[in-house]
């Protein structure tokens, strides 16, 4: 019955798309890989993935996230494109090329989870319900540890799932069931003395370890980590070292050797859009909201305006010298302003506006005026979120009330300055979602413009 059903089951996970599927018996990650986790861990090159430490005892034994559970079912579903954007243009990873595969994946757990009641229900009369969870990178699983165990792969130098003949461009997911089933055999490390990988990572993230097979990889020298994960500054030794990535980074894997076996996915939702694969630089560039909604409607990619912008800061002072001047010269007129208004009155507060908005038309055209705020202050405006956008513009009203004019800090013109609600401004006038991309040269412009109006011109 086991082996019957097993095979049933890895039968329908290939009808239903999946690459490849394989079981594995429920159980503690054994003690090696548990103490090579916690001393990860420890040295901190999870970076800032302080979500890595949560529920670690969950993670290192999934038995603790379902009651009676005896199998983890393993699937791989491959996203190798078949169209790549031009080498000539900023790059996206590949996995990011489709629509959420969060959603793809689990999608197929379930419908191989109905397909699993059926059949153990099949010669009953009295149907039982079958309990089990779907899993796709939504819980504390080492997920490339339980696809190892299942035989559907190794885990390369890359720290990635290598599948036999067929690479590492592969969604994983995981079908717990509280039920006994056939169980697969682990696959040996097949790299050999092979280390493209490690040679080919621009930023030394994977680092060999004597004794051991797998390279150390620390999270903070990632570019996946930066441009994706990472909420704050990109260090310029590490921005310089981008290139044309904007979000994400395939390095690693077009440099494995078993990647030259990979097929193009057959999977319609994870085909690229033409309008993402027609993106070039200057459209990248000049992106508004109707082509942000238009192109990115689904796909995975949350942030890659914000890596863009922080990448493109890191280099501004060289790449765009005159126009950071004159932008920086908008701010201290405006900070000027501010001071004059404050003390002589609302005509002044006026006058000041009118100018301002004149000052901020200009600068709209040319995205200068946040760059300057952005170096100014330290700060990055992220264009994938309205709470980081308000937050760094509200540091530049701090600095230039609080830092130029410290007997102004607590005025009720500084306080007014700073009461400005950008996302709720921008979210009304344009009809945004919270999660839409402005750019940073537009936001701005509103905010001050809006500022303007609520200062009382």
């Amino acid at each position: 019955m086991h082996s019957r059903l097993s095979h049933d089951i890895k039968a329908e996970a290939l009808r239903l798309g999946f690459f490849t599927c394989g079981i594995a018996r429920a159980d503690a990650v054994d003690e090696s890989t548990a103490r090579s986790f916690r001393e990860w861990l420890a040295k901190g090159n999870h970076a800032e993935m302080h979500y890595m430490e949560n529920h670690l005892d969950k993670r290192l034994d999934p038995r603790l996230l379902m009651d009676n559970l005896k199998s983890i079912v393993c699937v791989a579903l491959n996203y190798a494109p078949q169209q790549r954007i031009p080498d000539t243009e900023y790059q996206i990873a590949a996995y990011a090329y489709g629509q959420d595969y969060h959603d793809i994946v689990k999608q197929k757990l379930h419908a191989l989870a109905a397909f699993i009641s059926q059949r153990v229900n099949e010669d009953k009369q009295e149907k039982e319900e079958l309990h089990y969870r779907a899993f796709s990178d939504s819980a504390p699983i080492l997920e490339r540890y339980w696809a190892v165990q299942a035989g559907l792969g190794w885990v390369g130098r890359n720290h990635q799932l290598i599948i036999p003949h067929a690479g590492s461009m592969f969604f994983l997911g995981e079908l717990f069931l509280d039920m006994e089933l056939e169980y697969d055999e682990p696959i040996e490390n097949r790299c050999g003395n092979c280390s493209k990988c490690i040679d080919a990572c621009p930023t030394g993230a994977l680092t060999p370890v004597p004794g051991l097979t797998l390279p150390s990889f620390n999270a903070e020298k990632c570019l996946s980590y930066q441009t994706i994960e990472n909420r704050g500054d990109i260090p310029s030794s590490l921005a310089e070292k981008m290139g044309d990535s904007i979000y994400g980074c395939d390095r690693c894997l077009q440099a494995c050797p078993w990647n030259r076996f990979a097929q193009p996915t057959h999977e319609p939702l994870l085909q690229p859009k033409e309008e993402l694969l027609e993106m070039t630089k200057e459209k990248w560039q000049q992106l508004t909201e109707e082509d942000y909604r238009r192109v990115f409607k689904g796909i995975g990619v949350k942030d890659a305006l914000s890596a863009l912008d922080r990448k493109e800061v890191k280099g501004f002072f060289s790449m765009n010298g005159d126009l950071f001047l004159r932008s920086l010269g908008f701010i201290l007129i405006y900070i000027g302003f501010t001071v004059i208004s404050a003390r002589f009155g609302d005509l002044m507060l006026a006058s000041s506006a009118i100018m301002m908005k004149l000052l901020m038309i200009f600068s709209f055209f040319t995205d200068g005026f946040a760059y300057a705020g952005q170096a100014l202050t330290g700060k990055f405006i992220g264009a994938e979120d309205y709470p980081s956008m308000r937050g760094s513009v509200r540091a530049v009203f701090n600095w230039s009330m609080g830092v130029a004019v410290p007997a102004l800090a607590d005025s009720d013109a500084s306080a007014g300055m700073r009461r400005i609600h950008l996302g709720r401004h921008i979210r009304r006038r344009h009809g945004l979602a919270p999660h839409q991309g402005c750019d940073a040269g537009r936001g701005l412009l509103l905010l001050f413009m809006l500022d303007c109006r609520e200062s009382g011109s």
